[in-house]
This record gives C-alpha cells, sequence and structure tokens, in this order.
C-alpha cells in the first residue's frame, strides 16, 4: 500500500462563536491546496485513479482540503470521514479503516499536526518516540508491504507544499 500523509491547508482563524472544528480554509489556502493538488496529480500520473481512497478528519478544514485534493487528482470529490483523523492519528484506530482495502492500494489521509507527523515517525520508527514537522499542505509517502499492527514502512518522498506546487 502507498500511503500518502497530507496535512490540511491554511484556515481561516476562529471567528466568535465559531468552533476549531468549523474553521474552513482561507481563501489562501483553498489556491495553495489547488496548485500543490495538481502537482500531487502530476506526480502521481500513470495510474487510474491516482488515489484509491482518501480518508479526512472530519473537521472542515481538513474536509475540505481532502475535497481539493479528491478533485484534483482523482476528478472527483469523494472522500472518506475517518474520525480518527481529528483525535491523534494513532495507527492501531486508523487500522480498522485501513485494513478495508487491498495492500496494492493508494490511500490518502488527510489530517492534523502534530499527529500526522507522530504517524509518520513511528512509521519510520516505531516506539522512538521520533516525529517529522509537516507544514499545511505538505504530503509524505510511505509504502507499506502490508497492513497489520505493526507495519513495515518505506519512507519513499516528503514534499513540502511549495515543492509539490512546483510539480504542476
Amino acid at each position: 500500500m502507498d500511503l500518502y500523509l497530507i496535512r490540511h491547508a491554511d484556515a481561516i482563524d476562529a471567528d466568535s462563536g465559531m468552533t476549531d472544528a468549523e474553521r474552513p480554509l482561507s481563501e489562501d489556502g483553498q489556491e495553495k491546496m489547488r496548485k500543490g493538488a495538481k502537482g500531487l496529480r502530476n506526480l502521481l500520473s500513470g495510474n487510474f485513479p491516482p488515489i484509491d481512497a482518501i480518508l479526512t478528519s472530519p473537521l472542515l478544514r481538513a474536509l475540505e482540503s481532502a475535497r481539493i485534493i479528491a478533485s484534483m487528482v482523482n476528478e472527483d470529490d469523494t472522500v472518506v470521514e475517518c474520525p480518527p483523523l481529528a483525535e491523534g492519528s494513532k495507527w492501531e484506530a486508523l487500522l480498522p479503516f485501513l485494513s478495508k482495502y487491498p495492500n496494492t492500494c493508494r490511500i490518502a489521509l488527510v489530517g492534523h499536526e502534530p499527529d500526522l507527523g507522530a504517524l509518520a515517525g513511528w512509521l519510520l520508527a516505531p516506539g522512538s518516540g521520533a516525529s517529522f514537522s509537516l507544514k499545511k499542505g505538505s504530503a509524505v509517502c510511505f509504502e507499506i508491504e502490508e497492513v497489520t499492527a505493526e507495519p513495515e514502512a518505506e519512507l519513499l518522498w516528503f514534499l513540502t507544499p511549495k515543492q509539490l506546487r512546483m510539480l504542476r
């Protein structure tokens, strides 16, 4: 399985009466995510669909980012809400969602920091406390032979938002 960890784009600050979960993407965040998604589409060209499933945190900024990725990369806005992506992104909580897909799939997880960075560190070195720092709109790709409780993961690439936008 190719597993893409993608941090949501820039969101607006919370207005009074707005919860953190309700924060939408800023206009700049939407534009940068569209450009980054075009780069991701070019990077993944040759596969159809480029991404087999896009799982997203239900928080609005991640959901909007995931829909942009889906429409730009897969030409379809289908995404699957995955509550564990808003609740710490722990592998054991994600496992029931990921195990539904064959090991040959390409799956994107769209979520938040510091959780995605901690997940990336755990995939590279379980138990070490390692972590990445993902900028908004960054993407990391791991290859996982088999989705298990203790997967063997290989880091294939890590692209900043600027690098993704340069690929468009």
